[in-house]
């Protein structure tokens, strides 16, 4: 999903030059998502979701929660 989303952009990420296939992104994500779920408060699977959708989850989220 990751490469996907990424598309031409890879050129404007230094983290990710060099590491543009699927074990390259799987490699840093595995690095990073442990601090990653240390610093979420929730969780949202992105996966085949659009950017509306996903910013919906995040709304729905945030109302659920005041």
């Amino acid at each position: 999903e990751l490469l996907k989303r990424l598309g031409g952009s890879a050129g404007t990420r230094p983290n990710i030059r060099g590491r543009l296939s699927e074990e390259g992104i799987q490699e840093l994500m595995d690095i990073r998502e442990p601090f990653y779920r240390k610093a979420a408060d929730h969780l949202i699977n992105t996966e085949g979701k659009s950017s509306e959708e996903c910013a919906d989850s995040i709304l729905n989220l945030l109302k659920e929660n005041t």
